[in-house]
């Protein structure tokens, strides 16, 4: 016999994580049809250093916008950022639905690894870790950082630590 008792619907992790994922895909899919807009102009259309991967290495020695035709004073460190962008520029060129969806689904990702973080090293309840997931996958503040393909930096930074 078994005595265990069925989970709850609010107690199912993998319920939990297929729901974040694509409720953060469905809030900001209006996105994936957009073009390439305000600094994308400048870090991807018209940057000549990310469409060669040969630049992979330079990117751990260059600034952000090197190349970008920014200003020269910005001089921001982001090799990760770059070499993805070399990487999506070799794979997707200048198709902006693309580098759309890449943002969409680090989002989604995002989510996930948030709502992971509060229920196993925070040990907030599992519904509880749900619901805060459900409202940083949702809430508008992310719309720049999901649609604006520059703003990729703030989905990697969660990402990446």
């Amino acid at each position: 016999m078994n005595n265990e008792k069925p989970q709850s619907v609010w107690e199912n992790s993998k319920i939990h994580i297929l729901l974040i994922l694509i409720l953060s895909l469905l809030v900001f899919s209006p996105c994936v049809s957009g073009k390439f807009l305000w600094d994308d102009e400048h870090l991807i259309v018209h940057n000549p250093m990310i469409k060669s991967l040969k630049n992979i290495p330079l990117s751990f020695t260059r600034s952000f916008f090197y190349q970008s035709f920014e200003t020269p004073q910005i001089t921001y460190y982001r090799p990760l950022v770059t070499i993805l962008n070399q990487l999506q520029y070799a794979l997707f060129g200048l198709r902006s639905v693309w580098w759309h969806v890449f943002n969409l689904v680090l989002h989604g990702i995002n989510g996930i690894l948030f709502y992971i973080f509060l229920c196993r090293v925070l040990k907030i309840s599992r519904k509880g870790g749900f619901l805060a997931a459900i409202i940083y996958c949702v809430h508008p503040v992310h719309t720049e950082a999901v649609c604006f393909i520059s703003g990729r930096t703030d989905l990697l930074s969660l990402f990446s630590s």
